[in-house]
């Protein structure tokens, strides 16, 4: 009180401040609340029965007058005497009437209504002592019980609630705060995957928000027709945007993972070196195709025969008629490579005039010819030796 700063240290340290999260576990047969209290409330009741010397300050509507009134309920709960008193009446009948509330107002002894009456202090004595011995013995093992069961899953809520998650280290409760501080405008069903918020992490959040903004900033968001594939999309609504964006997550992290891992395991069947580039993985399609309408063309005994040399012999039937008729009248090859190949053909053969040849898609430099195709779609594909290597 007159401010002596190692006194008052010496005060503080008698007690040890009492732990905030002691409602959190207390006992229910420990604790002797008559009438709700907050945590601050409940801090300085606790703060009280461990021996502390506090005051407590706040507006009225704070609750001190319940706070008072709690705190006399505790401390007599566990046989300690307490003297209240107030400089108004006022104050005094607004903790009395909240223990008349629950039927404890005979705990207090009203001394400013007995002290012109001896009469009066006894009969208020007596009246005390006549209540206290009315009242029953009651077993509260299993409300205790009960209660501590939904102590502990509120409890639990609570710290589940305020956690820090990964990867971004915040709390539910931090992210629905910034959620609602958000306008309406900035909300979106667009939303990001697990794997990608992952990958953004605690200090990568902020450095990607900067971004963002930066981005935004230079008209990141304004599509140029030149250069931008999505300027011709029809993408014009938020629900065709999440659709979007869900069928390009879903083509990079499923479709072309397991469409490329097949590639691989077909390029290295057939024993040829991996493409280098885009054109020539285009090249290396183009033959699969071939080869696959081949087979199915003709069956898989059409590659047992030099398709080169038939591609090569069957050349005059992509030169007209009077072709067709003189490589037929004159050369033995010609009619020999013609029947070889429509006995082979496992449907209806097609006419010979609409045999012609000719070669993978440009820009591979191949040596020999690698496919020969008629006007209804048949093919046959052979493997040569080109860029993409192989047989």
């Amino acid at each position: 009180m007159a401010g002596d700063q190692q006194a008052r240290q010496a005060i503080r340290d008698r007690m040890g401040d009492p732990d905030p999260t002691a409602p959190d576990h207390t006992p229910p047969a420990d604790e002797f609340l008559a009438l709700d209290a907050d945590a601050s409330q409940n801090y300085a009741i606790n703060a009280a029965v461990a021996g502390q010397d506090l005051v407590i300050k706040g507006p009225p509507g704070t609750g001190k007058s319940q706070t008072i009134a709690n705190m006399i309920t505790t401390l007599a709960a566990r046989g300690q005497r307490v003297l209240f008193v107030a400089e108004k009446r006022a104050a005094i009948d607004a903790v009395l009437s909240r223990l008349a509330k629950v039927g404890l107002d005979d705990l207090v002894m009203d001394l400013h209504r007995s002290l012109g009456s001896r009469r009066k202090f006894a009969q208020l004595l007596a009246q005390g002592l006549h209540e206290a011995s009315r009242i029953p013995l009651t077993n509260l093992g299993q409300d205790h019980a009960r209660m501590e069961r939904r102590r502990g899953a509120l409890s639990d809520h609570v710290a589940a609630l305020h956690a820090d998650r990964q990867p971004w280290d915040v709390s539910i409760y931090q992210v629905q705060c910034r959620l609602l501080g958000l306008p309406a405008a900035a909300s979106t069903p667009v939303r990001i995957s697990r794997e990608a918020l992952a990958e953004l992490g605690a200090d990568a959040i902020g450095e990607a928000s900067d971004e963002l903004q930066e981005f935004v900033a230079r008209g990141g968001l304004a599509l140029n027709p030149a250069t931008s594939p999505w300027a011709e999309a029809s993408v014009v609504s938020g629900e065709q945007a999440a659709t979007a964006l869900e069928t390009v997550d879903r083509l990079a992290s499923h479709t072309l993972p397991m469409a490329t891992q097949k590639l691989e395991d077909a390029r290295a069947a057939a024993g040829l070196r991996k493409p280098a580039s885009i054109i020539e993985w285009q090249q290396f399609l183009e033959l699969l195709k071939g080869v696959r309408i081949t087979q199915d063309r003709f069956g898989a005994e059409v590659f047992q025969h030099d398709l080169a040399a038939l591609t090569s012999a069957l050349e005059p039937a992509s030169r007209g008629r009077v072709a067709r008729v003189g490589a037929f009248l004159s050369s033995g090859s010609y009619r020999q490579a013609r029947k070889l190949l429509r006995s082979l053909c496992r449907n209806t053969p097609p006419p010979t005039q609409m045999l012609r040849t000719v070669d993978l898609p440009p820009g591979g430099g191949h040596r020999g010819y690698a496919a020969m195709v008629d006007g209804s779609g048949l093919t046959v594909a052979c493997w040569c030796s080109h860029s993409i290597g192989g047989r």
